[in-house]
């Protein structure tokens, strides 16, 4: 990638191999036993076209993705593109995070993987590939707002990737917002001219503003 567009980068494909290698292991007995969930996980089979269900949640990319892999979702394939995207997705977040040391990015990165949130998106094995891929997306999103140097470019792609994320899966939406949060704090942490002062008042204030809301609502 050219650095005069886009600030150097330090992701290495080693890290991905060694995610790679760890999610393996961790979920080596769901994918050789061919394990699913007791809901829709058990109905679908290894075959599955999205269609209009999902268009009618508004998840309109996931007809797509559905269609570039032939609605096929076999194990050990679907549960293996699922973690490589996860892996890509946490090499962008660590890279916004600013993390270059290689142990703390491969714990970090299997602690992540080994979390029974992703076990149990991988036991939906008829979409899990629409999860990697909306949390990949949720996250090169963010990278695409901080990394990119041009101003309009970044925007564009940032806004892009969000958008294809939130028409993959919604509930993505929350790792961009973490991933927003955590870049701002860091950039702050770097800066030398923040008001400390001023932002734990408007924090404080924010936080009675949602109390009283919640309040009235009940």
């Amino acid at each position: 990638m050219p650095e005069r567009w886009i600030e150097k980068s330090n992701i290495k494909y080693q890290h991905f191999f060694a995610l790679i290698m760890g999610g393996v292991i961790i979920y080596s007995q769901l994918m050789a036993n061919q394990l699913t969930n007791d809901y829709d996980g058990l109905w679908e089979g290894s075959f599955h076209n999205a269609g209009t269900w999902e268009l009618s949640l508004g998840r309109w990319f996931w007809l797509y993705i559905s269609r570039l892999r032939f609605g096929t979702s076999p194990d050990p394939f679907t549960s293996l593109l699922t973690l490589a995207l996860m892996a890509v997705g946490l090499l962008f977040l660590f890279d916004l995070w600013q993390i270059k040391n290689k142990y703390l990015i491969i714990v970090s990165g299997l602690l992540f993987l080994s979390n029974p949130a992703i076990c149990f998106e991988l036991s939906y094995r008829f979409m899990s590939p629409t999860f990697g891929v909306a949390f990949l997306l949720s996250i090169l999103g963010v990278w695409c707002f901080e990394k990119i140097k041009s101003p309009i470019a970044s925007v564009l792609a940032g806004a892009a990737c969000i958008s294809f994320s939130m028409g993959a899966y919604q509930a993505y939406i929350c790792c961009t917002t973490v991933a927003f949060l955590t870049a701002l704090l860091l950039l702050m942490k770097l800066s030398k001219n923040v008001n400390w002062r001023g932002l734990l008042l408007f924090a404080l204030n924010l936080s009675r503003e949602y109390l009283w809301a919640e309040l009235d609502i009940q």
